[in-house]
């Protein structure tokens, strides 16, 4: 999670320069990482989910560093629905999200060896959270 004075100071300059704005889940990498740069290249401020919090933060600096609209990393687990309510209330003052990307996905090497708790996780992970839509 963020702390409440970048989103704070994320959500005044969405309101002032009032770009369109996005969320993307599973932006440390892959899909959700070149969607973000894409949705930045075209003016939209972006909030950066997902599990690895550093990860996040490097990239809000270099799409923040693009010169145009501002990028939120925000560190959460989308199987944690009080996290995604959490998301969503601080959040609220934007009034709208014009793009909502869900591209979180995770897997393991073993998956012929996997542990009952790591079957659960890439489960969770890859089919229960997609419902964070209903939240």
């Amino acid at each position: 999670m963020s702390d409440h004075n970048s989103i704070t100071q994320f959500v005044q300059k969405v309101v002032s320069g009032e770009w369109p704005v996005a969320i993307l889940f599973g932006a440390s990498g892959g899909v959700g990482r070149s969607c973000a740069r894409m949705l930045t290249r075209r003016g939209f401020a972006t909030v950066l989910t997902g599990r690895n919090e550093q990860t996040l933060k490097a990239e809000a600096a270099k799409l923040s560093g693009m010169g145009g609209p501002p990028s939120l990393p925000y560190a959460l687990d989308l199987c944690d629905p009080s996290a995604i309510q959490t998301l969503a209330i601080e959040l609220n003052p934007l009034n709208t999200v014009s793009v909502i990307i869900l591209s979180a996905g995770i897997t393991s090497n073993e998956t012929t060896d996997m542990e009952f708790e790591e079957v659960q996780r890439v489960i969770a992970t890859n089919l229960v959270s997609v419902h964070v839509q209903d939240l």
